[in-house]
């Protein structure tokens, strides 16, 4: 993921994703993904940008990021969906 330090502490990160199939349904999303955008779809469309807070390195983090996505569904049985959803958490390692 492609990532700006701003200070030793500080790192922000963005992402874009495109994914495309040829027919109906032929797009479905992974475990985590999932749980955001349920049901398959044609095209999906998804800009993250967020920020990393280093308190111990890699070993203390927290992680903040806004995720906007967006599923057509060209088969109209569920799996259209456009939204935006935020997720923050603290990541401990050792």
């Amino acid at each position: 993921m492609p990532f700006l330090n701003m200070t030793d502490k500080l790192q922000l990160v963005g992402r874009y994703t495109f994914v495309e199939s040829d027919g109906p349904n032929g797009v479905r999303l992974g475990t985590y993904e999932n749980r955001v955008v349920p049901g398959r779809g044609d095209v999906y469309n998804e800009l993250y940008a967020g920020a990393n807070y280093y308190f111990y390195g890699h070993k203390l983090k927290l992680q903040t990021g806004l995720q906007i996505a967006d599923m057509n569904d060209q088969a109209n049985d569920g799996g259209a969906y456009s939204g935006v959803s935020w997720t923050t958490g603290i990541r401990v390692g050792w």
